[in-house]
C-alpha cells in the first residue's frame, strides 16, 4: 500500500466483546498490526471483558502494541458528548 492511501490512525470502537484477545475473531488489534504495522490506534475503552484468560491475552496484545513502537492509546469516545455533560 502506497504511503499516500495509508491511514493516519485507526480507532477501533467496536464492542469489547469482539476486541482485546488473541483469540481468532476478537483480535481485532492484531489484525490491524498485521495490516497496518506502522498506523497508530486508539481503542475505546473498555478495551475487553471477560474471563482472566482473555484479560492475560490483554497483556501479550499490549505488549505487542508497544513492541511495534507506534503511537497508541484507549480511551472513551464519548467523553465529550455534550448530552453527557451536566450543566451547572
Amino acid at each position: 500500500m502506497a504511503a499516500v492511501d495509508r491511514p493516519q490512525a485507526i480507532i477501533v470502537g467496536s464492542p469489547p466483546m469482539f476486541r482485546g484477545t488473541l483469540q481468532a475473531n476478537k483480535d481485532i488489534e492484531v489484525q490491524i498490526l498485521k495490516l497496518f504495522p506502522s498506523v497508530a490506534i486508539f481503542v475505546e475503552k473498555p478495551v475487553t471483558t471477560g474471563p482472566q484468560s482473555e484479560i492475560d491475552d490483554l497483556r501479550q496484545l499490549a505488549n505487542s502494541i508497544a513492541d511495534a513502537k507506534i503511537v497508541s492509546s484507549v480511551g472513551y469516545v464519548r467523553s465529550r458528548c455534550l448530552g453527557l455533560m451536566q450543566v451547572s
